[in-house]
């Protein structure tokens, strides 16, 4: 029996339905393909929708998900839809990289933070994957620190907390 996950997403945008989705998805691969399918082709809502089945799985079965990785590293920029970008932003927060997907994760990732017209929730996890890259390439602390300070004068109270937040780690590993 197929199961129609563009009809099921389109019926219902709780977050109960975004996890029976996922649950249904489980560690099916060709079911994988289609929800992966829908967030290029689908329309938004259903693409948005999608985008929270594919960061669920991440958080469930990553190991499906890791050979997905590049695709969604080099499209990430043809998002322009703020909850895929936030989706697939906070997916990347739990992934380990190699150096070519950490040098594209960096572009990416600092793009966000100082893009004014970018949402707050792309740019905390934005902050977030640049910091978890920092652990490995130290020499990005620096640069993300002077960002996060900098926009503590004009972000939003959201970005404030996260910035405060970050920077307390950050400052405390680079004063070593």
């Amino acid at each position: 029996m197929s199961f129609d996950f563009e009809k099921k997403l389109s019926d219902d945008a709780r977050r109960a339905n975004i996890d029976y989705v996922s649950y249904i998805v489980g560690s099916d691969k060709n079911a994988l393909n289609e929800i992966i399918n829908l967030i290029y082709t689908a329309k938004h809502p259903i693409n948005q929708r999608a985008a929270g089945v594919l960061e669920t799985v991440s958080r469930n079965h990553p190991e499906l998900i890791e050979a997905t990785m590049n695709k969604f590293i080099d499209t990430f920029q043809d998002f322009g839809i703020a909850g895929i970008r936030r989706n697939l932003m906070k997916m990347f927060t739990r992934f380990n990289y190699n150096d070519s997907q950490k040098a594209r994760l960096i572009n990416i990732g600092f793009s966000c933070l100082t893009e004014k017209k970018e949402s707050i929730a792309v740019k905390a996890y934005a902050m977030e994957v640049l910091f978890n890259i920092s652990q490995s390439i130290p020499e990005i602390k620096q640069e993300l620190i002077l960002i996060i300070e900098d926009g503590m004068y004009w972000e939003t109270a959201a970005w404030k907390a996260r910035g405060r937040k970050m920077l307390g780690k950050l400052l405390k590993q680079t004063k070593g």
